[in-house]
């Protein structure tokens, strides 16, 4: 009786896409490697300037006092709307 072959899973075969195999890796070397790929990418990142620093936290705390503002008027003037439609009745 001739022996049966034992297909591997790893290998591609034409009709099927190829099984990725994942290595194990113990939980601190996973956390390890987070932490060296976390650092590896944040000295890619290209950092603002100072005065690019400012410049956009005075935008943005514009930009929040002027929809406070707005919402405030808003919410006024519907609370005046609603007061005098229920106290006419």
């Amino acid at each position: 009786m001739p022996a049966q072959k034992v297909k591997d899973p790893r290998v591609a075969q034409k009709s099927k896409e190829p099984v990725r195999v994942r290595q194990e890796v113990a939980p601190e070397n996973r956390l390890r490697r987070f932490w060296r790929e976390t650092i590896a990418e944040l000295r890619k990142v290209v950092w603002p300037t100072r005065d690019q620093a400012v410049n956009l936290t005075l935008i943005v705390l514009a930009t929040v006092i002027a929809m406070s503002v707005f919402l405030f008027v808003i919410d006024y003037a519907l609370t005046q709307i609603v007061r005098a439609i229920l106290l006419r009745q």
